[in-house]
């Protein structure tokens, strides 16, 4: 242990790089956030901004009941409430520890509001489906019905 931290081994921590203000707003004006393609990435990004979703595993494990639309004297609110996460995985230890609640209220621009994304987002989803937040876009279903209609139009 002492030889490998001698040689410098676990001296550097991995550390995710920090996105500006300045980027963000170039991945909005780019329609690499907010456009309908990529409503998914836009979802995955403002949840893991505004709810401090930190690791991949917090993303995966989410589900639709931490997820809560209300209203209160602020405004309509997004409210997540987490089970398990990175840094409190509900062990003995953190037993009595009280798990994190984060509200979003809506923003004034709706193309960036969390509000009206997350409910787009939820009238795409097909109703009956397992209670994860995050689903893959069919889109080799959307273009094997494409081709299917195409067909019957020219037999027609």
């Amino acid at each position: 242990m002492k030889i490998g931290a001698s040689k410098g081994n676990g001296l550097l921590t991995k550390q995710a790089d920090v996105i500006s203000i300045d980027e963000e707003n170039i991945m909005w004006k780019q329609g690499i956030l907010g456009n309908p393609q990529t409503l998914l990435d836009t979802i995955v990004y403002l949840f893991g901004l505004n709810f401090a979703l930190r690791s991949g595993g917090e993303h995966r494990n989410l589900t639709l009941d931490q997820l809560c639309i209300g209203e209160n004297e602020q405004g309509p609110y997004l409210r997540y409430s987490e089970k398990i996460s990175k840094t409190n995985q509900r062990g003995l230890k953190e037993f009595r520890v009280n798990p994190k609640c984060v509200t979003a209220y809506e923003s004034d621009d709706p193309k960036r509001c969390i509000m009206k994304l997350y409910q787009q987002y939820l009238s795409l989803r097909p109703e009956r489906v397992m209670s994860m937040v995050y689903l893959r876009p069919l889109i080799k279903a959307e273009l094997r019905l494409q081709k299917y209609r195409n067909n019957v139009i020219k037999k027609s």
